[in-house]
């Protein structure tokens, strides 16, 4: 599976094509206007691309402009997605109920830094095939908690095989589970349940809505 947005790799390129299609047209007027028509060809062509820019932004900060501000993620908004919000109130969760210091496993650490303030491991190292106690793995990467979202399914997938070493320490909704090694003395509930409660409430998120 490809684990990279297509845009991420695209967005840096935008400097390089700009330019190359300027020339392009220019060089095309040439053919059949000489210099004169170079010039056209490379101010029509710049002209477009300008306004198309400027069209497509103006679009995008009217469309912002009336999302709601402050708390977004806790607000069904069309400006977000159900994941987004999932993931911001996760990272927020691990602010209010972590201790400073925390390392958190999450499959997008900066949002979890910026939002939530602790150190981050990206769930991508977690076991592959997935174990049926991830504690060695924790203490081996250094890491103290689990975060597991609507952002990032396929991470409550993997830690299922290990729910009865993990325990829930705070739940958040849109779909958010804070996890942590479950004590070796005993005396809470294992994530188990709530896990395969999160994967199947995350499977009904992700159908698209039937005929009404």
């Amino acid at each position: 599976v490809w684990p990279f947005a297509i845009d991420r790799l695209a967005v840096p390129l935008i400097p390089l094509a700009i330019p190359t299609i300027l020339l392009g047209a220019s060089a095309l007027g040439s053919r059949g206007g000489g210099s004169r028509g170079r010039a056209w060809a490379g101010t029509i062509m710049g002209l477009t691309l300008i306004l198309s820019g400027t069209w497509r932004d103006t679009k995008a900060v009217a469309r912002l402009a009336e999302c709601p501000q402050g708390a977004f993620y806790a607000t069904e908004s069309p400006c977000t997605t159900a994941e987004q919000r999932s993931l911001v109130a996760g990272a927020v969760l691990t602010r209010q109920y972590l201790p400073a210091g925390a390392a958190v496993v999450t499959l997008s650490t900066p949002v979890v830094y910026h939002f939530g303030g602790h150190l981050t491991v990206h769930a991508g190292q977690l076991p592959d095939p997935p174990v049926s106690d991830v504690r060695p793995w924790l203490d081996t990467v250094g890491a103290h908690y689990l975060l597991v979202t609507a952002f990032g399914k396929r991470v409550a997938r993997s830690l299922l095989p290990a729910c009865e070493s993990l325990t829930v320490v705070a739940r958040a909704e849109p779909l958010v589970l804070l996890l942590a090694p479950y004590p070796s003395d005993g005396g809470q509930e294992s994530a188990c349940e709530p896990l395969r409660q999160f994967l199947r409430e995350t499977e009904l998120l992700s159908r698209p809505p039937g005929p009404r």
